[in-house]
């Protein structure tokens, strides 16, 4: 769902947290996904007059998030994309870009849905990426393997929910991938200072030894509504995680 990603990040980046794109939306860590139709519908409350923001300790971005039939608000330290971007109805996807932010999940979210929607689900999931670090600037290995986290369902109460956060152990889960695969992966990758990458790749004895490193580098909700016709649709909004160093 996103072009191909490989950064060269320079060394402004290392002040980043260190909490990790995509071969399908939908793997994950034991292959399973919520199964099509209602699983635990949330049936919403009664239509009220939400706030259009949520609270947070001061200095967070508030985020509208605008589908055509449900909108969301949420806040955030630091975001990239343009004013203009949440400014928009969007159809089917959301695509956030998060700044360099101390806390990329656990947020609380104000859920503003259209009368016709009856029931709500939300699940979420994580991908995590390899990136190789040279102090500070590093290079993120977004294109290449991932471990996708399973789809959890989120509870809903009094028309909002919170995302989950992730242990260290979760954000360093990585497929097993041996030092010549990192560096056959680097080779065939990367497009800048070749040699010096390369170099740093070698010295990698595994995904999570340094100089390389495994983050989380997208978190993705999936929406499932259902209106008062039976009928389902599915949202998502995919937040990309500028990854440490």
């Amino acid at each position: 769902m996103s072009a191909t990603n490989i950064f060269l990040v320079l060394g402004f980046l290392c002040s980043c947290s260190r909490p990790g794109q995509n071969e399908s939306l939908f793997d994950n860590g034991k292959d399973e996904k919520p199964k099509s139709g209602l699983i635990s519908g949330v049936k919403l409350e009664e239509q009220v007059n939400a706030p259009e923001t949520v609270e947070d300790s001061g200095d967070s971005v508030q985020l509208l998030l605008q589908f055509e039939n449900l909108t969301l608000t949420t806040g955030f330290e630091e975001v990239w994309n343009d004013d203009s971007y949440f400014a928009e109805v969007h159809k089917d996807t959301i695509v956030v870009q998060l700044g360099l932010v101390g806390k990329i999940s656990g947020q609380t979210y104000l859920l503003m849905p259209a009368a016709s929607i009856k029931t709500i689900q939300i699940y979420q999931n994580y991908e995590t990426s390899l990136t190789i670090m040279d102090e500070g600037p590093h290079l993120d290995l977004t294109d290449w393997a991932h471990y996708n986290g399973e789809w959890k369902n989120l509870e809903i109460e009094s028309n909002s929910f919170k995302t989950l956060e992730y242990s260290t152990a979760e954000q360093e889960r990585f497929p097993e991938v041996t030092s010549g695969e990192i560096l056959e992966a680097t080779k065939r990758y990367v497009s800048v200072d070749s040699k010096r990458w390369t170099e740093l790749a070698k010295q990698c004895t595994g995904p999570n030894a340094y100089p390389c490193g495994v983050s989380i580098n997208r978190i993705n909700l999936k929406i499932v509504l259902t209106d008062n016709k039976g009928n389902t649709t599915e949202k998502y909004i995919i937040f990309e995680v500028p990854m440490g160093c």
